[in-house]
């Protein structure tokens, strides 16, 4: 348990001395940091620097691979079967287009698949579970419409009530309002936002400091695999730090905000 805003909030991910390499590309190195319940943790930093892998690792996906300890609710990765994880983490990719032009009710349906088993039909309570979702992100109007055939943003809100529908009470998000408009981003943002007052734990990954200025409760950020930074966004986004994340010169940014 630890201290939040001057509530006490339980720990959903705490990462100790995690490192992880490629062959001998060292890509994360002695990583540390815990997410609460109802938090939003911002993972700042260029492209290549280990984000992707870090969130690999935090689903379960390179557990044999990496040292270090992860604990998602108490319990190691590695000592956690993938259907017990599936139950606890979710994943909300960047918006995308399948193949196939699944209806979105389909699609938020796929986020019931941890509690039937890959071979079970949905029954009523996966049912409800997925109107339910589909309610609170905001998309039950779009249920029957297919999701190659709404906007980036709709795309991106049945991502998150199929991650709902899912039930896990931690979300790990991969830049979430990536080639969105300005709108959408803001509401995608909004809605995750909303959902830490549900209980839910989120890592987002995104390049754009003012998401994480707005709405993160903390900011974790990376350069060369190593945190180079973690606080509140107030004391951790300075003129500094994007310089030092982003190769930016001061001038640079004098002149971005003229």
């Amino acid at each position: 348990m630890s201290e939040l805003h001057g509530e006490v909030k339980y720990d959903r991910i705490r990462v100790e001395r995690l490192s992880f390499a490629y062959d001998t590309h060292l890509v994360l190195d002695a990583i540390n940091f815990t997410v609460h319940e109802g938090e939003v943790l911002a993972v700042l930093g260029p492209n290549g620097v280990g984000k992707s892998t870090l969130f690999h690792c935090l689903l379960g996906f390179n557990n044999k691979r990496f040292k270090g300890e992860i604990s998602i609710c108490g319990e190691s990765v590695r000592k956690t079967s993938p259907a017990t994880l599936a139950k606890r983490v979710a994943f909300v990719p960047q918006s995308h287009s399948p193949t196939f032009n699944y209806t979105v009710r389909d699609m938020v349906l796929m986020g019931t698949t941890a509690q039937i088993g890959g071979l079970g039909a949905p029954r009523a309570a996966e049912l409800k579970l997925a109107e339910d979702a589909m309610t609170r992100a905001g998309v039950l109007h779009l249920a029957e419409r297919g999701y190659t055939h709404i906007s980036g943003g709709e795309r991106q809100l049945t991502l998150v009530a199929r991650a709902m529908a899912q039930q896990a009470k931690i979300l790990i998000m991969d830049e979430p309002t990536a080639n969105l408009d300005f709108g959408n981003q803001i509401r995608v943002m909004r809605r995750i936002r909303e959902l830490t007052r549900e209980g839910y734990a989120v890592v987002l990954s995104t390049h754009n400091p003012e998401h994480a200025l707005r709405f993160a409760d903390r900011v974790l950020a990376i350069n060369r695999g190593t945190i180079v930074a973690i606080g509140a966004p107030s004391e951790v986004i300075t003129d500094a730090l994007i310089c030092e994340l982003y190769s930016l010169s001061a001038t640079e940014i004098a002149e971005y905000r003229q």
